[in-house]
């Protein structure tokens, strides 16, 4: 995908922009790099059972990854104030990750549900988002068939 927009069409090409030629703008190679930098970590990371994107825990629950782990697994943090503490220093996922992060979010390949924990005195916690990915686009991005896909869940 990073080195040929034609793989997948909807992270390729801008929507709605054109050349003076009439043909599609292609989104640039920086953009499609850390889609693909970002998908990766999201891929590496799925259930296939479930199609989230987390890891279980040795009790059976299952743990969501954060923004910040995914945005660790592709090396796109960096480290600024903590809001909470002054004094301290935090990892942050750069922006250019949650540009990808919503580029793949716009184009189908993931869908995110927020959650949060009610800490009491009308104060919510925010607490790492469940994450699912389209297996229409997985199926889709890997040119995989639906028997096969059925058959990698059900294992």
């Amino acid at each position: 995908m990073f080195w040929c927009p034609n793989v997948m069409k909807s992270l390729g090409f801008h929507q709605h922009k054109y050349n003076l030629d009439g043909s599609n703008r292609q989104v640039r190679s920086e953009n499609r790099e850390a889609v693909s930098l970002v998908w990766h970590a999201i891929a590496s990371a799925i259930d296939l059972a479930s199609l989230r994107v987390g890891y279980y825990l040795k009790d059976g629950q299952f743990k969501n990854y954060s923004a910040l782990d995914l945005a660790e697994r592709c090396g796109m943090v960096r480290e600024g104030r903590d809001p909470d503490n002054r004094d301290a220093v935090k990892r942050f996922p750069t922006s250019r990750f949650w540009r990808a992060f919503k580029w793949l979010k716009n184009a189908g390949a993931i869908t995110v549900f927020e959650q949060y924990e009610d800490k009491g005195n009308d104060e919510l916690r925010g607490r790492p988002a469940i994450k699912t990915v389209s297996e229409k686009f997985i199926r889709l991005f890997g040119s995989i068939t639906g028997g096969v896909m059925k058959k990698a869940r059900d294992a």
